[in-house]
């Protein structure tokens, strides 16, 4: 499986862009994370947002989507 790969941007959300939001956990991962490389950087996110991930390559190729555990960080 090829590695997931994204670039982050701030987006005008007054030009009503184009996305999908995921939301699908919140608090201390339960298992081990998985990485998804963003730009030069290594992003972790959990074993099921990674999964989410992969699932919407597969049936839409490339995406737009707000992911709240990458855009919301501490």
């Amino acid at each position: 499986m090829d590695p997931i790969r994204c670039d982050l941007f701030v987006a005008d959300l007054a030009a009503n862009p184009t996305y999908t939001a995921l939301s699908y956990v919140w608090g201390v991962s339960a298992s081990e994370p998985h990485e998804v490389n963003c730009g030069d950087f290594a992003i972790s996110v959990t074993a099921n947002g990674h999964s989410a991930l992969v699932h919407l390559r597969r049936k839409l190729g490339g995406f737009i989507i707000w992911m709240d555990a990458v855009c919301i960080s501490k």
